[in-house]
């Protein structure tokens, strides 16, 4: 992951995305109008495909209102065999 030199990491570590090991890592990114962006990321990698789930809020007010239904999306993804389309 490339960050901007004034991003600032939260939270990283180790999870699940369905069935696949996966890396989540939280971090606040200025954005240039002046404003910082809350940004959580998942990566997991199964068969030969990557994948990247990525959930950005404008500020931390609307990020941790909207987490939970963002967790119970996060949840319900199902990556099966990872074959190219």
């Amino acid at each position: 992951i490339l960050l901007s030199p004034g991003a600032t990491i939260e939270q990283s570590e180790r999870t699940e995305l369905g069935p696949n090991p996966a890396y989540k890592i939280v971090y606040n990114e200025p954005v240039s109008s002046g404003e910082t962006w809350k940004i959580m990321e998942f990566f997991t990698v199964s068969g030969d495909m990557q994948y990247l789930l990525r959930y950005t809020a404008t500020n931390s007010e609307t990020y941790g209102q909207n987490i939970p239904v963002v967790d119970s999306m996060i949840k319900s993804i199902k990556i099966q065999g990872g074959k190219k389309c």
